[in-house]
């Protein structure tokens, strides 16, 4: 059953949050009920630890607790315990759990209440989803990477299993099998579980945590797989050892709690139980209730228009090579910091830049086609990597995640151009290129049936399958077969979109996006899935593109972090006051989260939210694109990277650092750690999301007839009137800095309108002075 959330404004300027789908009606019975249906036992447990190690508990089964709790001695010290649950207003099946041990009588040293779920009739089918760090549990085949390239590491073949570097994971064989994590780790601190066996499924959310500290999540299997424990507790504690990143095993440094007389120590949680037919139920009932834990707050710090006035200047006086001609990704001090074209860089860059910059940056933007297509392998793709005058990958591999963000942005630069200089053709060196890469794709994909992730760049051979990496392939195919008027493109778009909806939406498992985690799951090639997707139903107008739309959409949406984090108290970020909402974890293994999509403007939810007329996928994508420019180092807001002996210790202005640490994953007890609320000094992808988002979507967004407007820029409005005709709209901008703000605006008989490709270009724009307030007024008859 899905239930969605949706964002009413109404005329006096409030947003309130409505709901559709949800039920009341459940009680403390049916609370019991429920957990017995699918065989769950919950108990409360108390824990003393040595240092991580645990060295005495007790147990106590929820059901013996009655209305007035219970007195219980435990290791010398008398407490009370007391059990609370309650149900959730407008959810069905759905309750607060509240679990309390306040400290009556002596003291009690390295203590931690836990909540406890015992699953009786486990089973390797169910799939687990901890959001941003677990996906079916991570129950994959893993292999030590020793920084190796993932062909290096392990035998590969167009048709293999995914392989993961050796990150935190359930075992797919024998043996011990547990996974532990704290809050930070998650995008919204919860677990949950889709049941095949039931057709059910459950969820549970906790805030980041209490004074105590922040929760930790154990989930453990027993070794025969048929029964599994859940334990969360506060502090939270990790037992024994953590495994951080894809490294090895390193000493827990966590601890337990010592109280005194009158302490008290509290879990609370939310508990969701619905239908769960298939694995998709599981990510769908995740979209509707993620945001039912923790805090937001709108950054503000700097309007788009200002920040791409920093980032403009930025590339073209250091990212700018101009004896090749080309922006590099970042300073060029190691090669992946020079060209790579795509993903993180190289055509993901040229798109914006064409789109918002002077003459003198377009002119330079449009130089890197000639660079890319100058030196083409014999496989028709270009290569992916440059570095001091060579091509790293020349006798390499191809990677083809470079090959379909490639040419996804090729085709719309190619658009782009055309509306930009109409009296100009585009040179025959760019389209026979792109169309050789297009006919690549087509050549591998009937061959394979896939795209792979790596391919021999003299033959077109994949060396390595199994992954989505190519994801955003099908969007540029589709976008060639109406640019070369070549039906073969859209064919081989549609049978790629559905291969690998079955293969990959349908199995919760998208993965092979970033280069450096072998096939781990990963953000970033289901978003480019969502983005060719949208392209698909764009240029098809076929339905059922629109439903895997919403489909990896809602598996999109578990990777951003949906409450703003406390940093440590003496961290950078908590000090800067430094905003998590809408942030982006990565993937599983570099387990960090990151100002925007890599590398996206994620526009593709801008779209799904109208043709789809859901919009959770509108709020989604404002939280997205709000919280990038706080990440931004400025001269008057530098961010310095503290380690000793640091190339930069204080990011020039412009720079944006991917580092959004909420978890310990860095913390490995060396100098040069990236501690939690700390960067490193770098030039990032993350600047290029910036940038892309200010390309591609408005700063404000107004459905005329309905009076809603939803801001994704960083500005305050609200609606100050509205009759039959027109709506009038109070804009004001709280930073230090004059805005450009780009509008879009329509009606909502508009929306189930297919959008051009660079519908961008159609906004209008305001300009708001800063700590001013401007007011615009509409016409709500013109369309």
């Amino acid at each position: 059953m899905k239930r969605y959330f949706f964002i009413l404004t109404i005329l006096s300027g409030l947003t309130i949050l409505a709901t559709s789908c949800k039920k009341t009606g459940s009680t403390e019975s049916d609370f019991y009920a429920r957990t017995n249906h699918i065989s769950t036992d919950l108990k409360v447990q108390l824990a003393v630890f040595d240092e991580a190690h645990l060295s005495r508990s007790k147990e106590i089964d929820l059901k013996e607790f009655g209305a007035n709790g219970r007195e219980l001695e435990f290791e010398g010290a008398k407490f009370q315990l007391n059990v609370e649950t309650i149900p959730i207003a407008n959810h069905e099946n759905a309750w607060k759990l509240t679990l309390k041990a306040k400290l009556l009588e002596g003291e009690i040293s390295d203590f931690c209440l836990g909540l406890s779920i015992d699953f009786e009739n486990w089973s390797i089918d169910n799939y687990l989803l901890m959001p941003g760090s677990a996906y079916n549990g991570n129950r994959y085949k893993a292999v030590e990477s020793g920084r190796k390239h993932l062909t290096q590491a392990t035998e590969c073949s167009p048709d293999m299993e995914p392989v993961m570097t050796t990150i935190p994971r359930l075992s797919i064989g024998e043996g011990n099998s547990f996974l532990g994590f704290l809050s930070g780790d998650m995008s919204t601190p919860s677990v949950g579980v889709q049941i095949p066996s039931l057709g059910e499924g459950l969820f549970l959310l906790t805030g980041q945590g209490t004074k105590w500290g922040d929760y930790s999540y154990t989930i453990q299997e027993s070794n025969d797989r048929q029964s599994a424990e859940w334990m969360i507790r506060m502090p939270g504690l990790r037992e024994d050892s953590v495994q951080l990143g894809r490294e090895k095993f390193y000493p827990s440094p966590d601890r337990g709690a010592n109280l005194k007389i009158g302490d008290e120590i509290e879990v609370s949680c939310l508990l969701y139980f619905f239908d769960a037919p298939d694995v998709q139920s599981l990510f769908d009932e995740f979209l509707c209730i993620r945001k039912d834990i923790g805090t937001r707050v709108s950054p503000n710090q700097i309007p788009y228009s200002a920040a791409w006035e920093f980032q403009e200047e930025k590339y073209n006086n250091q990212n700018w090579v101009k004896e090749y001609g080309y922006y590099s990704v970042g300073m060029r001090e190691v090669e992946s910091q020079d060209w790579q074209t795509a993903w993180v860089g190289g055509l993901n860059t040229v798109f914006p830049l064409l789109v918002n910059g002077d003459e003198t940056t377009r002119s330079r933007a449009l130089q890197t086609f000639d660079f890319v297509f100058d030196t083409v392998s014999a496989s028709g793709f270009p290569f992916g990597r440059f570095h001091k005058g060579n091509w790293y990958d020349a006798k390499d591999l191809s990677f083809m995640r470079y090959n379909g963000d490639a040419l996804y942005f090729m085709l719309k630069s190619y658009i782009l151009y055309g509306e930009l200089y109409p009296e100009k053709a585009i040179p025959q060196k760019w389209t026979d290129g792109a169309k050789v890469m297009a006919d690549a794709l087509v050549r591998i994909f009937e061959e394979y049936g896939q795209f792979g992730q790596h391919v021999n760049n003299q033959t077109g051979e994949i060396v390595a399958g199994g992954t989505a990496s190519a994801s955003a392939a099908i969007g540029a195919l589709a976008l060639c077969a109406d640019y070369y008027k070549n039906p073969k493109y859209l064919e081989i778009a549609e049978a790629a979109g559905e291969h690998y909806n079955i293969n990959y939406v349908q199995k919760g498992f998208t993965n092979g996006g970033p280069g450096d985690i072998f096939q781990s799951p990963d953000s970033e090639s289901a978003f480019g899935l969502l983005e060719s997707y949208v392209v698909l139903y764009e240029v098809t107008g076929k339905n059922k593109w629109l439903e895997i739309s919403k489909d990896i959409a809602n598996q999109c949406a578990s990777w951003v972090v949906s409450y703003d984090f406390r940093f440590p108290e003496k961290s950078t970020f908590n000090k800067m006051g430094m905003l998590t909402n809408g942030t982006v974890i990565a993937n599983v293994q570099n387990k960090h989260s990151a100002p925007g999509i890599c590398s996206l403007s994620g526009n593709s939810l801008f779209k799904l939210y109208r043709y789809a007329n859901d919009d959770v996928y509108l709020q989604l994508i404002a939280d997205i694109a709000k919280a990038i420019p706080q990440y931004m180092s400025r001269d008057d807001r530098p961010i310095v990277d503290f380690r000793p002996g640091q190339r930069w210790p204080i990011m020039p202005s412009g720079w944006i650092n991917e580092r959004v640490n909420m978890s310990d994953w860095e913390e490995r007890g060396t100098e040069g750690d990236i501690k939690r609320g700390e960067i490193f000094g770098g030039s990032t992808w993350s600047e290029v999301a910036s940038m892309l988002t200010y390309a591609e979507l408005p700063g404000l967004y107004v459905v005329k007839d309905k009076g809603q407007i939803t801001t994704l820029d960083n500005i305050e409005a609200k609606v100050i009137g509205k009759s039959g005709s027109t709506i009038e709209i109070e804009i004001f901008n709280p930073s230090r800095f004059d805005a450009r703000v780009k509008i879009m605006a329509e009606n909502s008989s508009d929306l189930k309108r297919m959008l051009p490709t660079n519908y961008q270009l159609h906004f209008e724009s305001i300009d708001v002075k800063s700590n001013q307030t401007a007011k615009v007024v509409f016409d709500i008859q013109n369309q």
